[in-house]
């Protein structure tokens, strides 16, 4: 199964994903459900938006970038071991 993060993960590491990522791109969206192609999403469990992949996370409804999660991952991993990344 695929790790994915919530979007409100963003939040504690803005400062490493702005000097990483484009801020003219969105890295996430909330609230996915309110979309009427939720249910093909949900059940996809991905879309591709502007050709950049999103994975869906059900618990907080929401898709996060693959490369951002990805990112994320490394960075995670990094942080946990006690390495600076």
């Amino acid at each position: 199964m695929t790790r994915t993060y919530p979007v409100n993960v963003l939040d504690t590491h803005k400062d490493r994903l702005r000097t990483k990522f484009s801020m003219h791109e969105p890295l996430a969206y909330a609230r996915v459900s309110l979309n009427p192609a939720a249910s093909m999403i949900k059940q996809a469990g991905y879309c591709i938006l502007d050709g950049k992949r999103y994975l869906y996370h059900p618990a907080d409804d929401s898709m996060m970038r693959e490369d951002v999660r990805d990112f994320l991952v490394k960075h995670c991993i990094q942080q946990e071991e006690g390495r600076q990344p």
